[in-house]
């Protein structure tokens, strides 16, 4: 027992010399996400498009390690009910009765079409990615011709009884298959004509049987070719032989409706999902090894999700699901159960934005909160103890209090916002317009006799008051952001259509001072998109990255830009030493790289550190914020731990330590090298 004693007395001793921190318990960020609604996957385009309740786009980038590129706002007016991708463009289809094509730099609507046949439910594509056919409200299949700049409304089908709820496309004998109330509809595009109709019983004879989903075999066994897979509102997914128009074979798969299907690329395996956190898994097999024949069986269930599971997609050999609990997971599709052993082959990425809706105001003990249409200011608490054990919670001296809160105008969605590391400036940018304040702090003395008293005692304390003016005439040339950090005087923001724009607040006059467009002439035009921003105003500095694996920087003042080498894999954190001229930069492949931009060289530290890989680095979630803590150490962080960094051990004296503050949910690692 004494060498172990040993050994983790050495390891405290280590963790004591990171350093000590102050953890602030804000229980006051009352952050509601949003479930998801629909899924879909571009397989040239390598990404995963995800819309939510509210109608906000995601766009994940499946090679950088499931990283949240992009996050577009909802539309005014607007509904997503699905979604498709046509190579590097993406569609989108609602109960505003219109087919979207979202532009993926700037998030704005590129082009659309009306159907002209009420709101839209359902969408399919054929294999050329030339046409779009959706079902609607008012029971009619409508054609939509995609061409190279905009999409028009080409033809309608004959019209049917009731709505069209799911649809699909059946390529070699031209025909679509559509789904609605009570029935599920073959259609032949040559005639326009129903040429087939497939009954589905009633579970009770007044409550009709909805069917919510349609999927459709290709290119498989020529006996089991134009299998149709159905979804229903009474829990059953059926297997229906397409040619004949009979029923194969039917499952009770579910306790409610299910409201999603996903077929693999091959046609032998199903997945279903719906009102119930279950996934079920149906193969088509062979009776017996001599037998030629094959019938489709449920293998087994998957509970991954807590609600209900509203998307589903096969992306490469991965299941990726989402529902009511807002979090997406990623599951292999080469383990059929969930056990101890496989448990790594499920990912579950939390619904909390890669980028920060939290921002620092060290100058005033503030933090600045975004909603979706609000921010909010809150002045942090404040304590006198001193403890020297871990994890022990502090007697306030001073509560957190609520400064100040920021509507939106006409209740526009807030795309980013930021404040002054003084707190004199705070600003925001909705769909519409960019907000610039100034921001004075009203302390309010306490009594004498109170200052010695804990919060326990001052429950009657005024809070400080705070006086916002609004920073008016901001020139005409500003242009939206998708992300802003102050410098000193100046804000410098990423625009929506990738620009970097510097702007000057000097005396209350407002002006832009510089905009800089950064091209990558080889990057697709998909991917010229700008994600993160730093800034460092000791020396007029600030770093951005792209969509296509660049880091650049750029002196303020003579706009001069320069860039990293280029890595396959996107940035997802970026830094400035708090001394020198070096950029911590993290991509999503965890990999660490200290730039001296100086000398335009990696750092020693950098260069020999890449060569060893910690086990914490194999995670398989993205690190998305990095800061120095100090000359010499470096934190990271990720959706569930805090790694510091000493860069000062060497590799030989490597420890490694994890504990947990079981009652506040935080995990820290320490990482000497």
């Amino acid at each position: 027992m004494e060498p172990k004693k040993r050994r983790n007395t050495e390891a405290v001793e280590r963790i004591a010399s990171m350093g000590e921190f102050r953890v602030h318990r804000c229980r006051f960020f009352d952050y509601q996400p949003e479930s998801i609604q629909c899924l879909a996957y571009s397989p040239e385009f390598k990404r995963l498009a995800l819309s939510r309740s509210d109608a906000s786009l995601e766009i994940w980038n499946v090679e950088s390690n499931w990283f949240q590129e992009k996050v577009f706002p909802p539309q005014k007016g607007c509904s997503i009910e699905a979604l498709l991708w046509s190579g590097s463009r993406l569609f989108s289809a609602g109960l505003h009765c219109e087919l979207i094509e979202h532009d993926l730099l700037t998030g704005q609507i590129k082009c659309s079409a009306h159907s002209n046949c009420g709101p839209i439910w359902c969408m399919a594509m054929n294999n050329a990615q030339t046409q779009i056919a959706a079902g609607t409200e008012e029971g009619c299949v409508v054609l939509f011709d995609v061409l190279e700049m905009h999409v028009i409304n080409s033809r309608l089908l004959d019209k049917a009884e009731g709505r069209i709820l799911s649809i699909a496309w059946y390529e070699p004998e031209n025909l679509i298959v559509t789904g609605g109330i009570d029935c599920i509809r073959v259609w032949s595009l040559k005639s326009g004509h129903a040429i087939q109709r497939l009954t589905l019983p009633r579970k009770e004879r007044a409550k009709e049987t909805i069917v919510w989903a349609i999927a459709i075999t290709e290119y498989i066994i020529s006996s089991m070719d134009f299998t149709i897979v159905s979804g229903d509102s009474s829990g059953k997914t059926c297997f229906w032989n397409g040619k004949q128009g009979t029923l194969m074979k039917a499952f009770e798969s579910h306790r409610a409706a299910v409201l999603t299907l996903a077929l693999t690329e091959g046609g032998t395996k199903a997945y279903s999902a719906g009102i119930d956190p279950a996934i079920a898994h149906f193969d088509l097999i062979a009776p017996h090894h001599k037998s030629n024949a094959r019938m489709w069986v449920m293998t087994s269930k998957r509970v991954e999700h807590t609600h209900d599971v509203r998307a589903l997609q096969i992306v490469n050999q991965e299941l990726v699901s989402g529902g009511v609990d807002c979090a997406l997971i990623v599951s292999s599709l080469k383990k059929k159960k969930l056990t101890k052993k496989n448990l790594e082959k499920v990912k579950k990425i939390a619904s909390v934005p890669h980028r920060s809706l939290v921002h620092l105001a060290p100058g005033i003990d503030s933090v600045v909160l975004q909603y979706p249409t609000s921010i909010d200011i809150w002045r942090l608490g404040s304590t006198k103890s001193q403890s020297d054990k871990d994890s022990e919670i502090l007697t306030l001296w001073s509560k957190s209090a609520k400064l100040l809160e920021l509507n939106a105008r006409d209740e526009e969605v807030i795309v980013c916002c930021t404040v002054s590391q003084c707190g004199r400036f705070i600003a925001y940018c909705d769909t519409t317009n960019l907000r610039i304040f100034s921001m004075t702090l009203v302390s309010v003395e306490l009594p004498s006799d109170a200052l010695d008293d804990p919060v326990s005692k001052q429950d009657d304390a005024p809070s400080p008051s705070v006086q916002v003016t609004r920073l008016r005439g901001l020139p005409s040339t500003i242009l939206l952001a998708c992300a802003m950090c102050f410098a000193d005087n100046l804000l410098v923001t990423l625009t929506t259509c990738g620009r970097i724009q510097v702007i000057s607040m000097t005396e209350g006059h407002v002006s832009v001072k510089h905009t800089v467009t950064v091209r990558d002439t080889g990057a697709d035009p998909a991917n010229m998109g700008l994600h993160l921003l730093n800034v460092c105003p000791k020396n007029n500095h600030i770093a951005f990255a792209d969509h296509s694996g660049n880091v650049h920087l750029m002196d303020l003042l003579t706009t001069e830009v320069s860039s990293l080498p280029r890595r396959s894999s996107l940035a997802t954190a970026l830094a400035f030493h708090p001394e020198n001229k070096v950029l911590l930069a993290v991509y999503a492949d965890m990999k660490i790289f200290e730039y001296d931009y100086e000398r335009s060289e990696y750092t020693e530290w950098s260069r020999k550190q890449n060569a060893f890989y910690h086990p914490w680095w194999l995670r398989n979630s993205v690190i998305t914020q990095a800061s120095y803590i100090s000359r010499d150490k470096m934190m990271l962080r990720h959706e569930g731990f805090l790694f510091i960094i000493d860069t000062k051990q060497s590799r030989a004296g490597y420890v490694s330590a994890l504990y947990y503050l079981h009652k506040h949910m935080y995990q820290f690692t320490h990482c000497h090298w």
